[in-house]
């Protein structure tokens, strides 16, 4: 009874390690705060216009759901020259190269998928 107890609080911890909410750089330029992103993605976009003053954002729109890990350049867009998105702690600095942080978030979350799949089958034999 208590190595079931056990493995069903592993199972519980894995669980919301895996499911908290990232956080994210949001402002522009070198001004940046960290802010708790419910959506868990972060975005770094460079406008189209003259300033050029990169933002730092949460993704409030899921447009990073559609792109995935990924920087997309659009030179012809209005808006925005270039939008990149990631989903991993603080993935979003100017620092930070996105390609690293994607690997590194994918393979953190399929070890915490693996974790509650072995924590379940081996609460199910005991």
């Amino acid at each position: 009874m208590t190595a079931r107890l056990l493995w069903f609080a592993a199972l519980i911890a894995a669980m919301i390690t895996g499911s908290m909410a990232n956080l994210c750089y949001q402002g522009k330029g070198g001004s940046t705060t960290q802010v708790p992103c419910a959506s868990g993605w972060c975005m770094t976009t460079t406008p189209a216009n003259a300033s050029g003053a990169v933002i730092y954002t949460c993704d409030p729109v899921g447009l990073c759901a559609v792109l995935g890990e990924t920087c997309y350049e659009d030179p012809t867009d209005a808006d925005f020259k270039s939008v990149c998105c990631c989903s991993a702690n603080l993935c979003n600095s100017a620092t930070t190269p996105v390609t690293k942080t994607a690997k590194n978030s994918a393979l953190l979350h399929n070890l915490h998928i693996l974790l509650g799949a072995v924590s379940f089958i081996v609460s199910v034999m005991l």
